[in-house]
């Protein structure tokens, strides 16, 4: 059974003196968050690696242009992992080395899609602008460490 992709996150290139790229999250084509300073795509796509079942299960996709954009499409049907998803992209905003990115990477996939944690940031991205989100997001993964 094919799904359709109502979820969306893009990640286009920003070319510079460094080049970043811009982060935008759409659904149903409506842009629900825009965010800067992500300083290579594959920091975002390292949260794949870890859902392997998710691209299996067709309900992710993603896919690079010649112009460097990162589209990532994903299923109304998994719309919680599109929450980690996001929140993992905010928290590598303004990372630099792979080692931090893997690491974030690694923490929003022990998340429990189910779990209350995800309504409870969605809900604060809403109230906080993306900036603050991102380090409280990046926070979350330095306490959860602390428990491991």
């Amino acid at each position: 059974m094919a799904h359709t992709y109502d979820l969306k996150i893009v990640l286009e290139p920003v070319r510079g003196r460094v080049t970043y790229y811009v982060l935008s999250a759409y659904d149903e084509n409506k842009l629900i968050l825009r965010a800067e300073k992500i300083y290579n795509p594959y920091f975002v796509l390292k949260w794949i690696t870890y859902h392997q079942s998710l691209l299996e299960a067709d309900y992710l996709k993603y896919e690079r242009s010649p112009t460097g954009t990162v589209t990532i499409y994903m299923s109304r049907n998994a719309e919680r992992h599109f929450k980690l998803l996001l929140f993992h992209a905010l928290s590598v905003v303004n990372v630099r080395t792979a080692k931090v990115a893997d690491r974030l990477a690694r923490c929003w996939a022990q998340v429990d899609a189910i779990s209350p944690v995800v309504s409870a940031l969605w809900d604060l991205m809403y109230v906080v602008g993306e900036k603050r989100m991102a380090n409280i997001l990046k926070a979350y993964c330095a306490e959860e460490e602390l428990y491991e």
